[in-house]
């Protein structure tokens, strides 16, 4: 009897407890953008600086989104546990045949009530085009690039029939940063794991080129590959 009375205050107990309910809000948290690269070059990355507080309501995240006219082409969540100052990066991809232009840098803050604030700042971004570019073999070579035109770049000497090579360009900031591109299979990538396969059918003098506009490279007269994944062609 004592056992059937305690079952019956506890059924009691818990139809007395009221589900907890979610409380929202429309109102964002107090967001602050410190600091951002205002202007870079395609393929850097822009470091941010933003605050974020609320007195009402525990944080939950803050997104950075970074925008070509209107298309998202990167973007970062933070998670948010406390009030204070955040800090991250997000790169500027470089795409073939973009000029430069501003791009649009949008942040979004969030408490755990849902509510949202919202800021814009903007970042001027310009194509990599200097007046020489550094080829790295990996033999350990270095080769100079020099303009021959808008964003391209040449090289003529005695080479090897395979010459396997990252591009990098000059410094890009005070911070000495530089842009390394390497081989996506099909164009030149910003960070590329694979070197660029130049090639000639034979060894002896030919022009390497690179153009940053397009993105392209040549000569392929022959490619490996089975570690590259191209067949044997000609540039065009």
């Amino acid at each position: 009897k004592l056992a059937t009375l305690a079952l019956a205050g506890t059924m009691l107990f818990a139809a007395c407890q009221e589900e907890p309910v979610l409380k929202l809000t429309d109102v964002g948290p107090e967001m602050t953008v410190n600091s951002w690269t205002e202007s870079t070059y395609m393929g850097a990355d822009i470091k941010f600086s933003v605050s974020v507080n609320d007195k009402e309501f525990a944080l939950s995240t803050l997104k950075a989104k970074l925008l070509y006219d209107e298309t998202a082409v990167s973007d970062i969540t933070i998670r948010t546990k406390e009030n204070g100052t955040y800090e991250a990066s997000l790169p500027a991809p470089l795409y073939k045949d973009i000029p430069d232009g501003m791009a649009t840098l949008a942040f979004a803050a969030q408490n755990v009530g849902m509510g949202l604030t919202y800021d814009t700042v903007y970042v001027s971004l310009k194509r990599p085009d200097f007046e020489t570019l550094t080829l790295k073999a990996e033999d350990g070579q270095t080769y100079s690039l020099r303009s021959v035109g808008d964003y391209k770049y040449e090289v003529t000497q005695e080479f090897p029939s395979l010459v396997k090579a990252f591009v990098t360009t000059p410094a890009i900031n005070t911070e000495g940063d530089v842009i390394t591109m390497g081989w996506s299979g099909s164009e030149l990538v910003v960070n590329g794991p694979n070197p660029i396969p130049f090639s000639s059918t034979i060894p002896g003098e030919y022009t390497i080129a690179v153009d940053l506009m397009k993105l392209s490279a040549s000569p392929f007269g022959y490619v490996i590959t089975e570690e590259f994944d191209l067949a044997e062609s000609k540039p065009e």
